[in-house]
């Protein structure tokens, strides 16, 4: 997930669209971060989510985000999880 996440934040602080952050660009984005309101936190959540910018959060834009979600990490932490409650008995 780490790679369609940092594409999407890329798409979203990349103000002129060159594929590139410079400095300004990367600080405007940082302040739309959690440090800010909690309304500008969640502008900035929703537009992660909305991959077609049309303003719904539809179940593509769902499937899109949770499909690049690493399967191994997901089992990794079931065995973890597995693991701890076997050993606390």
């Amino acid at each position: 997930m780490p790679g369609l996440i940092g594409e999407r934040i890329l798409y979203l602080f990349d103000i002129d669209k060159d594929g590139y952050l410079e400095e300004q660009e990367f600080r405007k984005g940082l302040k739309r971060m959690p440090s800010q309101s909690f309304e500008e936190y969640v502008r900035l959540v929703y537009d992660l989510f909305d991959f077609n910018f049309d303003g719904k959060i539809s179940k593509e834009d769902i499937r899109t985000l949770f499909s690049h979600v690493p399967l191994v990490q997901i089992l990794d932490v079931k065995k973890i999880k597995t693991e701890t409650n076997s050993n606390a008995r």
